[in-house]
């Protein structure tokens, strides 16, 4: 990893106080919703609590993306601002809906969903991880997919993360490097 340095997808971790180093974690400075063309589709994703970063726990034992904002509210937000012109309200309601279990399903509509981009660092000049819907997605049946982002207090990069990209932690030197799958 030590080669690697220079790249954009290495960043420092911090020890968290709470989890030590049960878990790796990272800081998040910036969440973006893109199309699959790379264009910006939302400006920040507003965080409530406090502008700048946020840290998150990095867990392999995570089905989903739990993030201190509502992410899901924006996606939705994409969702309606791309068939607007095209479906009456009442029908681009039915294609959505939020279970009890705090995951989005959807129908219909998985072509349209948005790409998510984080910033894992405070540098300026970090790369934006990118998560398509393969990755943020599965299969719930009945023609519905589950959209694994939801709100947590606890900001957890899962499953999504993994599906995205290989992570290697490097406990030596508190680094951790991220390769495209």
């Amino acid at each position: 990893m030590q080669n690697e340095s220079n790249t954009k997808y290495v960043f420092p971790f911090e020890h968290d106080i709470t989890f030590r180093r049960a878990y790796s974690t990272a800081r998040v400075s910036s969440v973006k919703l893109f199309d699959a063309e790379g264009n910006l589709l939302t400006r920040e994703v507003p965080y409530p609590k406090q502008p700048g970063s946020f840290m998150t726990l990095i867990d392999t034992g995570s089905n989903n993306f739990g993030l201190p904002m509502n992410l899901q509210d924006s996606i939705v937000k994409v969702l309606e601002k791309e068939f607007k012109g095209r479906d009456n309200t009442t029908r681009i309601a039915r294609m959505w809906r939020h279970h009890r279990n705090g995951f989005l399903y959807i129908k219909k509509v998985f072509d349209y969903l948005p790409v998510i981009g984080l910033r894992l660092d405070d540098k300026p000049d970090s790369a934006a991880v990118k998560i398509h819907p393969k990755h943020y997605c599965q299969n719930a049946g009945t023609e519905e997919v589950a959209v694994f982002v939801r709100y947590s207090t606890v900001s957890v990069l899962g499953t999504p993360l993994f599906r995205a990209y290989r992570v290697h932690v490097d406990y030596t030197n508190h680094k951790i490097a991220l390769l495209k799958n």
